[in-house]
C-alpha cells in the first residue's frame, strides 16, 4: 500500500526540474555537492557555482493552526530566527573549507544578493570580480582568466566522424552468440543489423527514465491492454452492448489512472476523451468481426516459442483466435497507421505477422493473419477466407503469401549472420549509400531502403556535417 504523502513526495520527486547532469561524478570531474552542508572536508579550490540571488524561505510549511497543534503535543519546532542561524552555518561550510581559494559564481541577472554574499560583502573588502564572459570573449587574458588564477587553453575543433555505410569489426573479433530471438530482433538484424549489434551483443539501452510513453505509443499500449483484458472474459460472444458499455465505463478510467496518468494532466481532457471515444468504438467493432468469422476461442497475449535457425524464436501474439471450423488466425493490433499496414500486407512484406504466423503454425497449416486497426477501427487482411469483413489488401498473384514471405526472410537472416560472422556491419543511415553488398541474394526479403524511423542509436553512428 502506499499512503497520500508518500505519493505526494514521489510525485514531487519526479515533477521538479531534472538536476544538472554536472554535478554527477565523471571521467575527469572534480568532487561535488548539492549542498553547502555536506562539503566536509577542506580543498585547495572551492567553487560555489549558481549562489542564488535569494535563499528559500526558513518558514514551515504548516499553517499556525497546525504548530499550534503540534507544540501542544510536545513537537518543539524551533522558531524562523534558530532556523536561519542554521542556515548562516551551513552555508559558511564550504567557505570555512576553502584553504586558497574562494570562487562564487554570481548571475548577474539575477535581483537582490544571496545572504551569504551580502555578509562578504559587509565584512571584507580587496576580492576580485570578474565578468567572466567579457574575459572569455573579449581578450582579457588570451589564455587564462587572471583575475581569478584560472589556467584554460583554446581547444583544436574535432569534428564527430561521417557516417559510413559500413562499420568492419577488428578480425578475430566474435558476436556474442544470442540463444533466443524475438520479432522486434529479427527485425533490426534485417534492416538495422547496426541496431542489432549495439543493442544485443554491445547491451547498449536508453535511459529508461529519459522519457515516459505518451501519444500514440502510450495510446496503443492501453488499447492492448483492454483487448487483453476484455477478451479473458468467457462470455465475451454473448456480451450484449449495454453490458459492454458497463465494462468500457469501469474499466477505461481505472486503467488511465494506473497505467496513463499522463492524460490526466491539466489542458488534456480533450486527448483523454478522444481515447476513450476511439476505444468505445473499436472495441465492438473487433467483436462484430470476430462474431462474423465464427471464431469460438481467443487467446491475447499469447505467449509461444519455436525453433528456428538453430535457435529459439519467440514472442507474444496480441489475439490468437480459433474458428468454429478449425482455421487459426493471428491478429495484431496497432493504435494507427491504416496505411502503412495495408501497404505491407499489399507488398507482402508483413514481417511481423509472419513472423508470429511462424510461432503458431502447426502441422504444416499456417495461421491467417491480419491487422486490426483501432483508430479506424478496421480489420486488414490479404483475403476474406477467414475474416469475411475484412478490408482486402491483396498481394501480386505468386507472391506466395505469408509462407512465402517467411522463406524469403530466413533467406536473408542467413545472408546477414554471414556478414556479421565476417566482421561487417551494414550502417543503413541517412547520409550513407547502398552498394553492392547490401543487395540480398537472390530470393530472399529486400530490406527496407529507409533510415529506421525510430533510432536510439543515431549519434552514436555519425554526425553528418553542416553544407
Amino acid at each position: 500500500s502506499l499512503r497520500k504523502v508518500e505519493l505526494d513526495n514521489l510525485l514531487a520527486e519526479v515533477g521538479r526540474a531534472a538536476p544538472d547532469p554536472g554535478v554527477a561524478a565523471q571521467a575527469g570531474h572534480v568532487r561535488s555537492a548539492a549542498q553547502p552542508d555536506a562539503v566536509a572536508e577542506p580543498f585547495a579550490r572551492v567553487v560555489w557555482w549558481d549562489l542564488p540571488a535569494s535563499a528559500s524561505g526558513a518558514g514551515y510549511p504548516w499553517s499556525r493552526a497546525e504548530l499550534a497543534a503540534l507544540r501542544e503535543h510536545g513537537v518543539a519546532l524551533p522558531d524562523a530566527a534558530e532556523r536561519l542561524r542554521w542556515r548562516a552555518r551551513q552555508w559558511l561550510r564550504p567557505v570555512n573549507a576553502a584553504r586558497e581559494q574562494l570562487v562564487l559564481v554570481v548571475h548577474g541577472a539575477d535581483k537582490g544578493e544571496h545572504p551569504l554574499w551580502t555578509r562578504i560583502r559587509t565584512l571584507f573588502s580587496g576580492w576580485r570580480e570578474v565578468r567572466v564572459e567579457r574575459a572569455l570573449l573579449h581578450g582579457e587574458g588570451e589564455h587564462e582568466i587572471p583575475q581569478l588564477g584560472l589556467a584554460s587553453r583554446p581547444l583544436a575543433v574535432r569534428h564527430l566522424p561521417a557516417p559510413r555505410r559500413w562499420w568492419r569489426l577488428p578480425c578475430g573479433t566474435a558476436l556474442a552468440a544470442r540463444t533466443a530471438e524475438s520479432y522486434s530482433g529479427l527485425d533490426k538484424l534485417i534492416n538495422c543489423p547496426y541496431q542489432w549489434v549495439l543493442l544485443y551483443p554491445a547491451r547498449l539501452r536508453p535511459g529508461r527514465a529519459q522519457s515516459i510513453p505518451d501519444g500514440a505509443l502510450l495510446n496503443g499500449t492501453l488499447a492492448h491492454r483492454v483487448f487483453e483484458q476484455f477478451f479473458t472474459r468467457e462470455d465475451w460472444r454473448e456480451v450484449d452492448t449495454a453490458a459492454l458499455d458497463e465494462w468500457l465505463g469501469r474499466t477505461l478510467p481505472a486503467l488511465i489512472e494506473r497505467e496513463g496518468a499522463v492524460l490526466l494532466e491539466a489542458g488534456r481532457g480533450l486527448e483523454r476523451e478522444r481515447f476513450v471515444d476511439t476505444v468505445e468504438r473499436a472495441l465492438p467493432r473487433l467483436i462484430e468481426e470476430l462474431r462474423r468469422a465464427d471464431v469460438v476461442r481467443v487467446q491475447a497475449e499469447h505467449a509461444t516459442e519455436a525453433g528456428f535457425a538453430g535457435e529459439r524464436l519467440h514472442g507474444f501474439i496480441d489475439l490468437l483466435v480459433e474458428t468454429a471450423p478449425g482455421r487459426r488466425a493471428v491478429i495484431d493490433v496497432k493504435w494507427g497507421s491504416e496505411r502503412f499496414r495495408a501497404d505491407l500486407l499489399a507488398a507482402n512484406r508483413h514481417v511481423q505477422l509472419a513472423t508470429y504466423a511462424y510461432l503458431c503454425r502447426a502441422g504444416g497449416q499456417w495461421p491467417a493473419v491480419a491487422f486490426f486497426i483501432a483508430a479506424s477501427p478496421a480489420l486488414l487482411a490479404q483475403d476474406r477466407e477467414v475474416f469475411p469483413g475484412a478490408r482486402v489488401c491483396a498481394p501480386e498473384a505468386g507472391s506466395g503469401g505469408t509462407p512465402g514471405l517467411w522463406l524469403a526472410l530466413e533467406r536473408t537472416v542467413a545472408w546477414r549472420r554471414e556478414q556479421l560472422a565476417a566482421g561487417l556491419i551494414e550502417v543503413t543511415v541517412a547520409g550513407t549509400e547502398a552498394d553492392e553488398a547490401s543487395r540480398p541474394p537472390p530470393g530472399a526479403y529486400v530490406p527496407d531502403g529507409e533510415p529506421a524511423r525510430f533510432d536510439d542509436f543515431l549519434r552514436l553512428t555519425g554526425w553528418e556535417p553542416a553544407a
